[in-house]
Order: C-alpha cells, then sequence, then structure tokens
C-alpha cells in the first residue's frame, strides 16, 4: 500500500492511458479500494513491484481468464525505452506462473507490448472489441 500513489500516477501517465483498457484517468478512491482488495489476497490477483538498485522501475500483475493467467504491466515513465520489459514480465512468469497458460490482452498498433507478447512465445489469436468510448482501436488478445 506504500506504493500506491506511484502506481496511480503510473497509471495515469498519459502513454500508459492510451494503451490502457481505458484512457479515461483513474481516480484515487477507486485507485485505493482496487489495490485495498488485491492486497487483501482474495482476489486471485498477484501484483508486483519490480525494481532495479532499489529503484521502482515498473509493476505487474495476473489474474485468471478463461484458463489463462492474464498479464498486465506498466514501465514507470521515467525507465520507458531502456529495455527492461521484457525482462521484468519473464521473472514474474518464472517466478509466479510457471506451467501456466499465458495471455496478454494488447491494444491494437501498442507495437511495444507485442514485442514483449511475443518475446514470450506468444501470438495473436483474436480481436475483441474496445470497450472505452473515447478509444475504438480493439483489443488483440495473444496466447
Amino acid at each position: 500500500m506504500n506504493d500506491a500513489d506511484v502506481l496511480l500516477k503510473w497509471r495515469n501517465d498519459e502513454t500508459t492511458r492510451l494503451n490502457f483498457r481505458s484512457t479515461a484517468l483513474l481516480e484515487r478512491s477507486g485507485h485505493i479500494a482496487w489495490l485495498t482488495k488485491v492486497l487483501g489476497g482474495d482476489t486471485g490477483i498477484v501484483i508486483c513491484m519490480a525494481e532495479v538498485h532499489g529503484s521502482a522501475v515498473g509493476t505487474i500483475n495476473s489474474h485468471e481468464c478463461d484458463g489463462y493467467q492474464e498479464l498486465s504491466y506498466t514501465i514507470a515513465p521515467a525507465w520507458r525505452g531502456k529495455g527492461l520489459a521484457i525482462p521484468m514480465v519473464r521473472q514474474f512468469v518464472k517466478e509466479y506462473l510457471p506451467g501456466k497458460k499465458i495471455q496478454c490482452e494488447i491494444k491494437k498498433g501498442n507495437v511495444s507490448s507485442e514485442k514483449v507478447a511475443q518475446a514470450l512465445g506468444l501470438c495473436a489469436k483474436f480481436e475483441k472489441p474496445s470497450t472505452d468510448a473515447d478509444d475504438p482501436r480493439p483489443l488483440v488478445v495473444w496466447r
């Protein structure tokens, strides 16, 4: 919970929002309610903060969806473009999801996340329509 404000700041970053399911700004009260529920342990969601030499560089979480563990992650704005996403996601999968089937839902055209999915050995399987009124790009399910 000590990281709640930095997680919200990363989530509400403009680039992050452009590639999230919902491009809307997330209100602090909703974020705190979600994080409290997740940290309570009854949701089946695993969430981790990634660090490099003691500095927070990203966050990743997973939850069960249709027999797959669905990944969602964010690299801190100051750390983007430094090659951290692939090793962060690989380490998370290795430590928390060994032997599990993995999927990612990626907004169409999000090349950075597509590269992460490919590095995990995932392939684009099908598209789902956007549920974001402000962004019509479909979600591509990678498995």
